[in-house]
């Protein structure tokens, strides 16, 4: 592999970029520690209050007076409500219902606020886990790799995301990454993939992305000869998703014309640096012109 870097004399941006990514890494790491020092240092300097054991009987006292304000509060009101339902009941000719009437009409009204709550907990937990994850189950994930893409466009860097939208990238030698975070930022495109489509559903599809992190955790990374694009050809192969046979090329236009992208800012992180590229070069010809 080192033979074939120095052919392509690619050497040193490879170190280049592998070096970017760990000073990327270190920085992240010093901002958690920073903010767990600040965490620190504010616990520590709260002056903690001593309460004797009288003043703590006395809370106790107050709170145990409180609840049981409560319930009387909710007795009366409960008195109230059997009262007017009683009366209505004696101007319309019925009988009054008996207390256990009553205590079962009371129990159902518990019962449906309470499943009411559980319901709106739930879809509310499961709309933020959707923003979350922006519904990146089973897609292949790209993102920007700079300079690279700024020169051309349809490069960039490719990861995989596993039936609960984690993303998986290898991101440099004998290293992936299985986190969720890909190595040069958030992904800006992905192309989906029907789970109807692959040969053993979400169990088969996470297996072999393990499998392929496992591999290429024992291999050394190379920008042009076995990259992000090889793993995850390797996990698409393994499945195999529609028949096997995928390399770098496949994956590299597949994502280039069918990906959707994820924001409107991703299509300038994308084309905007191209553009700009191009712009300028016209203008520097334009003018040499004149």
């Amino acid at each position: 592999t080192m033979s074939l870097l120095n052919c392509y004399g690619l050497e040193h941006l490879h170190y280049f970029i592998y070096l970017s990514y760990l000073q990327r890494i270190q920085f992240e790491l010093l901002c958690q520690l920073q903010q767990v020092q600040q965490c620190w240092t504010r616990n520590s300097t709260k002056k903690k209050k001593i309460v004797s054991y009288d003043e703590f009987q006395k809370t106790i006292a107050g709170n145990d007076n409180s609840t049981n304000s409560e319930k009387r509060i909710q007795e009366k009101r409960n008195s109230k409500s059997k009262n007017k339902q009683q009366q209505q009941q004696q101007q319309r000719g019925a009988p009054p219902p008996s207390s256990s009437s009553l205590s079962r009409i009371s129990s159902t009204g518990n019962m449906k606020s309470k499943k009411k709550k559980i319901v709106s907990s739930l879809s509310s937990s499961s709309s933020l886990s959707s923003f979350h994850n922006n519904d990146l189950s089973f897609t292949i994930l790209w993102s920007p790799l700079p300079p690279i893409t700024w020169i051309l466009p349809f490069i960039g860097h490719l990861g995989i995301a596993t039936s609960t939208g984690i993303a998986c990238d290898f991101q440099g030698p004998y290293y992936v990454g299985d986190s969720g975070r890909m190595a040069f930022g958030k992904p800006t495109r992905a192309f989906k993939i029907n789970e109807a489509d692959i040969p053993g559903g979400a169990e088969r599809w996470d297996t072999c992305i393990e499998e392929a992190n496992d591999i290429y955790r024992q291999r050394m990374h190379n920008l042009f000869c076995d990259n992000c694009h090889s793993h995850v050809a390797c996990a698409l192969n393994r499945i195999p998703y529609q028949g096997g046979k995928w390399n770098m090329v496949h994956l590299c236009f597949l994502v280039f014309f069918k990906g959707r992208f994820l924001s409107t800012r991703a299509i300038f992180s994308q084309f905007g640096p191209f553009l700009f590229l191009v712009l300028v070069i016209w203008l520097s010809k334009f003018l040499t012109t004149k």
